[in-house]
């Protein structure tokens, strides 16, 4: 059950770029639909400051016995996030100028997009009530987007819209689950201070911010419509790159429990479904390969320049950001391997670094879907062959 109803989630997922693109592209400028995109990789690179760490610690600390504290501890990390990335955005609005009521939009979607209660779920295994909020959220931007599109006359109402969807979100499991969010317990929240985990908000600002990362920078060097055609690329690459989230969070929970039993045994899980993921995502790179022209006419009648040829090389990228997405880094996580952990994270630093680098050299050219396969590429390498390692140690 919570697997086909995750798989329907999916498939939702992939639906909202696809079906809300084009409105937004007949709608918008070039120049609006580049800052749309903009803002919209902005509040997801800020909304990992926002969870600071706990999608990644919450589910591997926690269990039935110790989940009411697992709560506490996630909702002081939650207060702590919310006024760092507030105070990022802040600096951010100072040094490029815009306005007032874009920080605040920013700033309530990176807030909806960091409140991440998956751990919670997958600690109770009750994956379909997450998923079903998933469902509603996603549904009511495709609502939103198409039966309201006459009001879509700026990037601004495009970006509320999205904030609509991801709130009814919020809101579904507000009814269902309103312990998640509880803040009047004070005196258990404030426990939750000993347990903060600053090196697992690094790790995933390290990991798995460089993709909306490269939106953000290039924004800062070119003008709103040169990004356009690849933020429109990039969305479509993310939304098809998560067919593995539905099986990860079904899979991630016998990870766990196998851990506790064989290390060995994690890692031949980990390196038999990144077999099977590859494959998926090569089916699904190929699939979209072949109907990049009928998508591009599809999404936009004079298509933003570099969409398709961008859209065309992330297709390469989708079977490694699969794996990246499933086997990386949570599997360090729970493994707990000090020194191993380190190594992965400083050396998946120096890679993001060389990808920024290389995105602005070729920036100009519009092939930035280049460093996002470049980035991709060597973090697969470096997750497989970490995999690997820990396999043979384990074995010798």
């Amino acid at each position: 059950m919570n697997l086909s109803i995750g798989i329907v989630s999916y498939l939702i997922t992939i639906l909202v770029p696809i079906v809300s693109m084009p409105i937004i592209g007949k709608e918008l400028s070039k120049n609006d639909i580049g800052i749309y995109f903009s803002f919209i990789s902005l509040s997801t690179l800020v909304s990992i400051i926002v969870d600071f760490g706990y999608s990644i610690s919450g589910f591997a600390n926690s269990n039935l016995e110790s989940i009411s504290m697992s709560l506490s501890k996630m909702k002081i990390n939650r207060v702590i996030g919310s006024l760092l990335s507030f105070f990022t955005l802040s600096i951010y609005a100072i040094c490029f100028r815009f306005d007032f009521i874009d920080l605040c939009l920013v700033f309530i979607l990176s807030c909806l997009l960091g409140f991440s209660n998956l751990w919670y779920f997958q600690t109770l295994n009750k994956m379909d009530v997450f998923y079903k909020s998933e469902i509603l959220g996603k549904l009511l931007i495709l609502f939103l987007y198409f039966f309201f599109k006459k009001y879509i006359e700026s990037y601004t109402m495009a970006i509320i819209f999205f904030i609509m969807g991801t709130m009814a979100s919020h809101i579904y499991l507000f009814f269902f689950h309103p312990e998640l969010y509880n803040f009047r317990n004070l005196s258990i929240v404030s426990k939750g201070f000993k347990t903060i985990q600053p090196s697992s908000l690094l790790t995933r600002l390290i990991i798995n911010s460089y993709v909306n990362a490269n939106t953000v920078i290039l924004s800062w060097f070119l003008a709103p419509h040169l990004i356009a055609g690849f933020g429109a690329a990039e969305r479509i690459f993310r939304a098809s790159s998560g067919i593995a989230t539905p099986v990860y969070n079904q899979r991630i929970i016998r990870i766990k429990l196998a851990l506790k039993t064989s290390g060995l045994e994690v890692e031949r899980i980990l390196l038999r479904d990144a077999a099977m993921l590859f494959l998926c995502g090569s089916i699904m790179g190929i699939a979209l390969y072949f109907s990049t022209s009928m998508i591009a006419n599809f999404i936009f009648k004079s298509s933003p320049e570099g969409f398709a040829a961008n859209l065309h090389i992330l297709c390469v990228v989708i079977p490694f950001a699969v794996c990246n997405g499933f086997v990386g880094l949570r599997w360090m996580v729970l493994v707990k391997r000090e020194k191993e952990f380190t190594h992965f994270v400083i050396t998946a630093a120096i890679i993001n670094l060389i990808t920024i680098l290389y995105q602005i050299k070729i920036a100009r050219s519009g092939l930035f879907g280049l460093g996002l396969l470049l980035g991709e590429f060597s973090l697969f390498i470096l997750t497989v062959g970490f995999i690997i390692r820990g396999w043979y140690e384990k074995d010798a």
